[in-house]
């Protein structure tokens, strides 16, 4: 097996990036719904209540900005929360729970500068805890319904 640390690392960051795009797709269908809503309810309250129209547009620009605000900040904290790769360890141990001991500890052990316990030990956790990454699916792991 080529070096495990590295295989792990490379699952772990296709893992985030799956629930990246989904925690973002959610995010977004959800912005799209509020942007929606809108574009329906201020021209119909527009149209009932002519003296609004003013203020009615103000919030519509208001809450338009909010929600592009919202889309962004949703996209940025998605990116943040699952380039950790102990979040992404944590997720996929809560999903198979018999890898989640190893694979949480080799995450955090391979990132040790100078462990102060044999080295040959950690890689080895490295190799086993890789060879049952390999039999994972990415795809099973972050469905998408």
């Amino acid at each position: 097996m080529p070096n495990s640390p590295t295989t792990i690392s490379a699952f772990l960051a296709d893992v985030g990036n799956r629930l990246a795009r989904y925690q973002i797709a959610c995010s977004l269908l959800k912005m799209a719904a509020l942007a929606a809503m809108l574009a329906v309810v201020v021209p119909l309250l527009s149209s009932a209540l002519p003296q609004m129209a003013p203020a009615l547009a103000a919030l519509a620009v208001i809450a338009t900005a909010a929600t592009l605000l919202g889309a962004i900040l949703s996209i940025w904290f998605a990116k943040q929360r699952w380039s950790e790769s102990t979040a992404v360890a944590r997720y996929i141990g809560d999903r198979e729970p018999t890898i989640a001991s190893d694979l949480l500890s080799t995450v955090e052990l391979t990132r040790v500068q100078r462990p102060e316990f044999s080295s040959s030990l950690v890689n080895a956790l490295a190799k086993s805890t890789s060879t049952r990454v390999g039999q994972l699916n990415p795809k099973k792991l972050v469905p998408w319904r």
